[in-house]
């Protein structure tokens, strides 16, 4: 499995990206899930979405963008298995809901619901609260720095599918 931040590593982070119109594609994103599938790897976005809390958009408009993204991703031969994402903002300044990365709410569902061991996962983030989230799921983390997203995943492809012992 392999877990995507969304803002900062698939798309560029523009703050609180709520339409298509908004949405500028990291190079190699969508050719990233692709080559994943096309190795029977399952990809699953794991979002904080603050700007639905924020006022900036709203559940709907965060669906039909996701809706639309799944859209390209098939164009290039992929698709999004699931997408999960955390609407809310911090309770206080210390304390985040479970689904909120750092927290790894969202990855261990995604185990869960997949059924996947966390030593068969990798998760791919542009921020320090990605990565911990990935840790405390005793998940692999790799931070993406920018570049064409392909070369970054593409070893990690490599990896899991000789782990997996999954056909080439």
């Amino acid at each position: 499995m392999l877990l995507f931040d969304r803002d900062g590593v698939l798309n560029e982070d523009l703050a609180y990206v709520g339409t298509k119109e908004a949405i500028r594609w990291v190079d190699g994103a969508r050719e990233a899930v692709a080559l994943a599938q096309r190795h029977g790897l399952l990809c699953v976005v794991a979002t904080n979405q603050s700007g639905i809390a924020r006022g900036y958009f709203d559940h709907r408009q965060f669906e039909r963008l996701t809706d639309w993204m799944d859209q390209e991703f098939r164009a290039f031969g992929g698709h999004l298995d699931a997408v999960y994402y955390c609407p809310y903002l911090r309770f206080d300044g210390s304390t985040f809901l479970d689904c909120r990365k750092p927290a790894p709410g969202m990855v261990l569902y995604a185990l869960r619901t997949f059924g996947v061991e966390s030593e068969h996962a990798v998760l791919f983030g542009d921020a320090d609260r990605d990565l911990e989230a990935a840790r405390s799921a005793s998940v692999r983390a790799i931070r993406y720095t920018g570049g064409n997203l392909l070369e970054v995943v593409e070893p990690e492809i490599e990896r899991l599918v000789r782990k997996l012992g999954v056909p080439g």
